[in-house]
């Protein structure tokens, strides 16, 4: 995240790193969230996706 903050600086970003890691729990929890409920899916529910 240090590294992707850093990016993002040289960028013109000019969040802070506490900005970018809260994004990033944020995001991690989404894809923990469609993760879990991709395997509660049938093939056929994942086949019309």
């Amino acid at each position: 995240l240090k590294q992707l903050h850093e990016d993002l600086s040289e960028l013109g970003f000019k969040g802070s790193y506490d900005r970018v890691a809260a994004f990033a729990r944020q995001w991690r929890e989404g894809q923990t969230e469609w993760g879990n409920s991709a395997r509660k899916r049938t093939p056929c529910q994942i086949q019309s996706l």
